[in-house]
């Protein structure tokens, strides 16, 4: 692999437990253990499993105060995902699709502050369009097939974190983060 111009790493669900937190919220009599167990056949998200409306959701984020997006826990691998990405020194930002409230751009943006301080500044993109970012070069870490698909289209290359509800692949995902922690990139800058 060609050594990235820029590393975009996701929030929700790469770095971010978003699904626990939400179930524990609105939904408490599901498991979280239960929901990543099931088949989600083709639910690319929540929605789509729970057969929840788009509207339905949405009304239920606009109540989330931003504390609650704020004090989101870390994902299982997320932090340690986050340092290989720093170690690497690859340049690198966290690109998140906020919610369509406002109190999750500004959640996302007081986590980002706590959980990361200095390292964290200036390295926040809030953007519903990922796409926009996308050139040879740069490389996009998300667990959603929408914006992945959409990036590479873009011209962008991407990384899936696997999940129930996309098509990524542990060993694609592990060759990945070995690559970070080597430093077995190509010479040449990619772009």
């Amino acid at each position: 692999m060609t050594k990235p111009s820029l590393i975009l790493l996701d929030m929700d669900e790469v770095l971010v437990d978003f699904v626990g937190p939400w179930l524990a919220r609105t939904r408490p009599h599901i498991a979280y253990d239960d929901i990543m167990a099931m088949d989600w056949g083709k639910a690319g998200n929540l929605q789509s499993l729970l057969d929840i409306t788009s509207e339905d959701f949405i009304a239920e984020l606009k109540l989330f105060p931003p504390s609650w997006w704020q004090g989101l826990p870390w994902m299982p691998g997320g932090q340690e995902l986050l340092k290989l990405v720093v170690d690497s020194g690859v340049p690198w930002a966290i690109c998140s699709a906020p919610s369509a409230c406002p109190n999750s751009a500004a959640g996302k943006t007081h986590w980002v502050a706590d959980q990361l301080g200095d390292l964290g500044k200036k390295k926040l993109i809030l953007v519903d369009d990922k796409s926009f970012l996308a050139h040879p070069g740069v490389i996009l870490i998300d667990d959603m097939l929408r914006y992945t698909e959409a990036f590479r289209q873009a011209g962008g290359e991407t990384v899936i974190v696997p999940r129930p509800w996309n098509n990524g692949t542990e060993a694609e995902y592990e060759a990945f983060k070995e690559t970070l922690r080597s430093g077995g990139f190509d010479s040449s800058p990619a772009g």
